[in-house]
């Protein structure tokens, strides 16, 4: 599997997202929602297709654009319309305890992944004031959800401790895309 790990990559935001998108969703089966908060606070969301997001996502792009890191049977972003479970992910919000991203990182490295308490990450992700860790895992049904909560509960324990957030577990969840947070230099 493929790393994208929190590192200032020398291409454009919008070769990061669709990279981002790729290695989550290749090969995906369903619907993926694109979602993206508003300047005047509002959120919009839409759902694709795998094949269409390569020609849909030019137009998304900016900051605060998000999508789901599982597939639905319809376009709509329910529990019961789950069509693929392809990734386990926990949202660590460090910043609520006072801890730098880039510093948990290498604090996870050492004290979490090298020991094999849980193993590294696929992706990491800058989400704005913290990060998401993204585990790919092979594509299952619906009916495989109660032991992706399980193993999903599993993760936010082991990081909890670094701030992750346990309100951001749920199988709907839609993170941030890889290349869509501004950063002022």
């Amino acid at each position: 599997m493929e790393n994208l790990k929190l590192e200032n990559m020398e291409i454009s935001p919008l070769d990061r997202a669709k990279r981002h998108v790729w290695i989550q969703h290749r090969g995906a089966s369903g619907w993926i929602t694109l979602a993206k908060k508003e300047p005047d606070g509002g959120w919009r969301q839409y759902h694709y297709q795998p094949n269409e997001l390569a020609v849909e996502l030019p137009k998304w792009l900016g900051e605060d654009v998000y999508f789901s890191q599982n597939t639905f049977y319809k376009p709509q972003r329910r529990i019961e319309n789950i069509r693929q479970l392809r990734a386990l992910y926990v949202d660590v919000d460090c910043h609520t305890i006072g801890y730098e991203p880039e510093w948990v990182v290498g604090k996870l490295d050492i004290e979490v992944f090298h020991d094999n308490i849980l193993p590294e990450p696929n992706l990491i992700i800058f989400s704005g004031r913290g990060i998401v860790c993204v585990w790919l895992i092979e594509p299952v049904p619906y009916k495989a959800l109660p032991l992706w909560k399980a193993v999903e509960n599993y993760f936010y324990e082991q990081l909890s401790y670094v701030g992750a957030d346990k309100k951001s577990l749920d199988p709907t969840r839609v993170f941030r895309i890889d290349g869509s947070v501004f950063i002022a230099k």
